[in-house]
């Protein structure tokens, strides 16, 4: 097994790279081949949900009761229990992302800010926390190569949600730090 961010090699058992926290793939596995994953790719157009790559996972995303509508370039799949995701669509791969504005504390306080940041990364093995951009938005992120399994898929979105509503809400900094990002519909 190998990631495909940093090269690492893992043996057989494990799924999940330590550092870059993103699944392996097998050795044989060629980034360039129709079922490949390349997150540099220009992102694919979702105006269709049939036959892209995001198809297999809006399916399973809307069998789990979240609504997806086009934001922009991307889609979003809302859901009265959880934050809105958005899903950017690649040729090869779905980049899912959640969006947090930080507090007034987060932005007075920068420094315990960024360790509340980096408590998260330790805290969620298959999402990364970032504070980006010059308004330190929070942001978790996690790349899904367009390789569709059903099972797989599916308990990976179910952890995606698992590790928000059962490590990160419970975070007593979240409520300190972090305020619901809402979306475009949201705010209208």
């Amino acid at each position: 097994m190998k990631c495909l961010k940093c090269g690492a090699e893992y043996n057989d058992g494990f799924n999940t790279c330590a550092d870059c926290h993103v699944p392996l793939v097998p050795d044989d596995y060629e980034p360039d081949k129709p079922d490949g994953n390349n997150p540099s790719a220009k992102p694919a157009t979702p105006d269709e949900k049939d036959g892209s790559v995001s198809a297999p996972f809006i399916s399973c995303l809307e069998s789990m009761g979240f609504v997806i509508e086009k934001e922009g370039d991307s889609l979003s799949a809302s859901h009265p229990n959880f934050d809105t995701i958005l899903l950017s669509e690649y040729e090869k791969g779905i980049m899912f992302e959640i969006w947090y504005h930080p507090t007034d504390h987060a932005k007075s306080n920068r420094e315990e800010y960024l360790e509340f940041v980096n408590q998260c990364n330790n805290d969620v093995p298959i999402m990364r926390a970032t504070a980006r951009n010059e308004e330190n938005v929070f942001v978790l992120d996690t790349w899904i190569p367009g390789v569709y399994d059903k099972e797989k898929s599916d308990i990976f979105i179910k952890l995606i949600l698992a590790e928000i509503t059962g490590v990160l809400f419970k975070n007593p900094g979240f409520s300190t730090f972090l305020e619901k990002w809402a979306s475009a519909k949201e705010e209208d």
